[in-house]
């Protein structure tokens, strides 16, 4: 049987210089930023890298399984880019309003500006602007056409606040707690680092990565325990898709990939499904996108 064991250090900064607003998404290899959640506890996002993509241009590389390679264009746009279609898409407006809609690619998927203000409520208790994202879709059936939010709590639709970046996540269940921005401290970082013989402690479904993606995606999860794990895929109205998996399996971390097929072996549409997953009592659902 193989342990872990986890050691914690707390690293707490003591910060003079306010943070620069002049960057609203800030970028520098080396960033981090560390997020509390009461589910989770703390995970950090850090900047590991940069690398020229096959489009021409260069990005940051985060430790994320989404959005893993990002740039931002005249601190305006926060561009993403997207490995199946080999090329960019905008996934944060810094500077647009209220209500404002863009698409990924040709598809009916928008993301938009959910919320906007001014706040001290951030870990530097300054007030700081910012924005609100979701995904948007425009209901055409209505005179005039209606804007439908998605207001679901997941990983994606963030607050980013001015000179800090994404300071929740999850509708605010998720938040910053420390961060090292262009070298220069802010809050309280709780690093974590494992040796090779670790264990899970706790279940968790991660997000897929790709997402969206076309034509296959990893699903990843850990177990704590030995039990009887379910996988399944099911589409928006919550009809069962695909059985991904149906075994016992020990505890540790595991992948495993859907190829946007369902039970019969065939291809499935385009749209938004959800992936779940049981074992014993716990149970968990991450919503992914197959785009074609």
């Amino acid at each position: 049987m193989k342990y872990i064991i986890i050691f914690l250090f707390i690293t707490s900064f003591i910060v003079n210089a306010q943070v620069d607003t002049s960057v609203y998404y800030p970028m520098h290899i080396g960033d981090k930023w560390e997020y509390w959640s009461p589910s989770d506890g703390y995970y950090q996002v850090e900047i590991i890298g940069d690398t020229v993509m096959p489009n021409g241009k260069k990005y940051f590389v985060l430790t994320l399984y989404d959005r893993k390679y990002q740039r931002v264009e005249q601190n305006k746009l926060v561009m993403v880019y997207n490995d199946s279609y080999e090329d960019e898409y905008i996934r944060y407006d810094l500077s647009g309003k209220v209500g404002s809609i863009w698409y990924f690619f040709n598809s009916d998927i928008g993301f938009g500006i959910y919320d906007y203000g001014k706040d001290d409520n951030n870990l530097l208790l300054e007030n700081l602007e910012w924005r609100e994202y979701r995904e948007a879709f425009i209901d055409t059936t209505q005179i005039p056409p209606d804007t439908l939010w998605n207001e679901g709590v997941d990983s994606y639709w963030p607050r980013i606040t001015k000179g800090l970046g994404v300071t929740t996540y999850a509708a605010g269940r998720e938040v910053l707690v420390g961060a090292v921005i262009n070298g220069v401290g802010y809050g309280t970082l709780v690093g974590i680092r494992e040796n090779n013989n670790s264990i899970v402690k706790d279940y968790q479904l991660f997000q897929n990565y790709p997402n969206p993606f076309n034509p296959t995606t990893k699903i990843s999860y850990t177990l704590p325990f030995s039990s009887n794990v379910v996988l399944k895929i099911y589409d928006i109205l919550g009809r069962e898709i695909k059985t991904l998996l149906n075994k016992n399996q020990n505890p540790g971390k595991f992948s495993i990939t859907w190829d946007g097929t369902d039970n019969n072996g065939e291809k499935v549409k385009s749209g938004i499904y959800l992936i779940k997953l049981y074992s014993g009592k716990y149970s968990s659902i991450i919503k992914t996108i197959l785009l074609k």
